[in-house]
């Protein structure tokens, strides 16, 4: 789907998709106007993000993925340098490789307990991150170098500790 199918919706720095207007179950943004986007909220009903879907959105800072999107594919958000703001939804099955490759600027993360597969150097370059996994044991289906940046992971059962809030991480 390309953006210019979403002319009404795009001001010159949100894009808001209305699940009233676009009814699809995986989305993919193609377009040099895009690069503009700040602020991207996928609505309700969209299931997977596509490969390289929203990658180079150079002054995209935030990302909020609702509980319908079980996938996203390799390379999908890769090069949104300026992205801060993460929130991925609860149902979040399976993140491919280098998702988030290059967004520098991300700082913290929550990763839900319904994520099994984590592809290869889906983190990388971002050094500054910190994960917090809702699950105690990482699950089998993650890649081994899925953290080849290294980034501060906390397990759900070390929230409590380290001035680690439970309260706040859940509100991220």
């Amino acid at each position: 789907v390309s953006i210019n199918a979403f002319n009404q919706e795009v001001s010159s720095t949100i894009l808001k998709i209305n699940d009233t207007t676009v009814r699809v179950f995986s989305l993919k943004v193609s377009s040099k106007d895009a690069k503009e986007i700040t602020e991207l909220v996928i609505p309700n009903g969209i299931t997977k993000i596509e490969e390289g879907a929203f990658a180079g959105l150079e002054n995209l800072k935030t990302l909020v993925l609702p509980d319908t999107v079980v996938e996203v594919e390799e390379g999908a958000f890769r090069g949104c340098t300026s992205l801060e703001s993460i929130t991925l939804g609860k149902k979040l099955t399976t993140l491919g490789a280098s998702v988030f490759e290059g967004c520098e600027n991300v700082n913290e993360v929550v990763l839900p307990a319904t994520l099994t597969t984590v592809g290869k150097d889906v983190f990388k370059g971002c050094e500054k991150l910190t994960i917090y996994a809702h699950y105690n044991t990482q699950p089998s289906g993650y890649d081994a170098e899925w953290n080849s940046s290294n980034c501060k992971v906390y397990l759900e059962s070390q929230w409590g500790q380290n001035d680690l809030d439970p309260e706040r991480i859940n509100l991220l």
